[in-house]
Formats: structure tokens, C-alpha cells, sequence
């Protein structure tokens, strides 16, 4: 009986060790992803030459890879996961990778659906791709929630249909009607 009661608890003692590990080593990713990206957005708000901006992403961009696939291939729930997957999407934008963006932005949506940048991002992106009402509807969400404003139902709707993206999850919440 004590073997098997101390058998249980080693084995209860390295899962939990296996499991916070693995969530240490996902955060310090993210955490490492985060302050890359910050760091040349920060950067990059500087007038700099085409060249150098250039030089910058072939340098740090590799490492960004790295942490931001990562963090998305493991992502244990967090209390501000859903900042990190708001830079993850600034990272693939870097990119040039809009759809990819969408997807991680849909995810930063799900754990914080009223994250005013994911808003702002998603309006930027819409707007670059010449979707007028869905930009529309993007900036009049994020101009609600910036000053507290009630969202209409269906501006809430038509800001959150993401191309690209299982949206059933993200939708039912609002019953919003997929295309």
C-alpha cells in the first residue's frame, strides 16, 4: 500500500514538473518573441533607410521565427497570452504573411475578445486590403471600446469574420452568422 501510494505521488510530482517546464520554456519563447518584436517596431517607427530596415529584419527575423512558431505550436494559457499572439501577428505581418496574421489575430481574439490593439491591427489590415466595410466596422469597434461606447451586434459581427479561419469557436459567442 505505501509503495503503490508513493509510486502515485512520483509519478502526480514529474507530470506536473513535466507540465510547468514545458510552460516555462513556452512563456520564455513568447517572452523572447515579444521583446524582438517590440524592439524593431520600435526601431522601425524611426525614418530609416529601406536598406537598413531590411538588414534589421534578416537579422532579428530569423529568431523571431523561431520563438513565434514555437510559442504556437505550444501555447498554455496564460494570463496575457493573448498580447503575445497580438505580436506574433505583428511578426508575420512583417512578414508579409496576412493570412497567417488573421489566423493569430483570431486567436488573441478568443482569450481577450475586447484587446483594443487586435482591433486597431485588424483595421489596418482590412483597410490595406481594400475591405472598406469591414475596415468600417473594425475602426468602430475599436473607437466603442476606446470610449465605451455599446457595439452593435452586427458591427461586432462583420469585424470579426476572419478569412481563412475555423471562426465557429470565436462566433458562437456572439451568434454571429458565417459566411
Amino acid at each position: 500500500m505505501r509503495w503503490g501510494c508513493a509510486v502515485v505521488t512520483l509519478t502526480i510530482l514529474v507530470g506536473n514538473s513535466y507540465y510547468y517546464w514545458r510552460f516555462l520554456v513556452g512563456h520564455q519563447k513568447a517572452a523572447r518573441m515579444a521583446i524582438l518584436v517590440e524592439a524593431l517596431e520600435a526601431k522601425s517607427t524611426k525614418k530609416l533607410k529601406p536598406a537598413t530596415r531590411q538588414y534589421m529584419q534578416r537579422l532579428y527575423g530569423p529568431d523571431v521565427a523561431q520563438a513565434r512558431n514555437f510559442f504556437l505550436d505550444y501555447s498554455p494559457y496564460w494570463k496575457n497570452i493573448h498580447k503575445h499572439y497580438y505580436l506574433a501577428a505583428v511578426s508575420w505581418l512583417r512578414e508579409g504573411k496576412t493570412k497567417e496574421a488573421l489566423k493569430t489575430l483570431h486567436q488573441s481574439l478568443r482569450y481577450h475578445p475586447f484587446f483594443l490593439n487586435s482591433y486597431k491591427l485588424l483595421w489596418y489590415i482590412y483597410d490595406s486590403l481594400h475591405l472598406d466595410d469591414r475596415a468600417k466596422a473594425c475602426k468602430t469597434v475599436y473607437k466603442g471600446i476606446l470610449s465605451g461606447e455599446a457595439i452593435s451586434h452586427d458591427v461586432m459581427c462583420n469585424c470579426i469574420k476572419l478569412e481563412g479561419c475555423n471562426e465557429r469557436d470565436f462566433t458562437a459567442k456572439y451568434d454571429c452568422a458565417i459566411d
